[in-house]
């Protein structure tokens, strides 16, 4: 064996073992080394990946919430018929306000906009969200008729034809 040297040709992997053409045992010192290589480029990787789906769960999350909160908004305003126009509004803007304060996750902004008209009633709301590679902003809205005053506008146009 003195004058005799063996040829390996090894592939170190993640798992520190080696594949040589000798067979699969533990890598040398040397084979070793790449290791380290190896995690120092796979595992910023896998970090930013995992970043990016856990900020795509919370934005999807106050996506679904704010179109939720919307929609109990206005449906909570068509309930209060027999109020006037400024006390829905008020009623609104501060259920809205509570909402958003309980509901929504890391948010930079949060707009919403209520307007009451005497047969329909419609409230949007927007927010935005700074993620690791840009911000993004997401809007919703929903629109009811007020049942009430759409009864008695009908009332009206049937009570006039006649």
């Amino acid at each position: 064996r003195e004058g005799r040297r063996e040829d390996r040709i090894c592939i170190c992997s993640v798992f520190n073992v080696s594949v040589c053409e000798s067979g699969v045992g533990e890598c040398s010192m040397r084979e070793k080394g790449s290791f380290t290589i190896e995690a120092a480029m796979v595992i910023p990787v896998i970090m930013f990946v995992v970043m990016l789906v856990i900020q795509l769960s919370f934005f999807l999350y106050n996506r679904q919430a704010i179109t939720v909160m919307v929609s109990q908004a206005a449906l909570y305003g068509v309930q209060m018929e027999t109020e006037g126009k400024s006390v829905i509004e008020k009623e609104l803007n501060s259920f809205l306000k509570e909402e958003t304060e309980n509901r929504l996750l890391f948010t930079e902004s949060v707009d919403w906009d209520v307007k009451v008209t005497m047969a329909k009633i419609k409230v949007t709301a927007s927010f935005s969200q700074q993620t690791l590679l840009r911000k993004v902003s997401c809007e919703a809205s929903e629109e009811k008729t007020r049942l009430v005053t759409a009864f008695f506008l009908w009332e009206k146009e049937r009570w006039t034809e006649k």
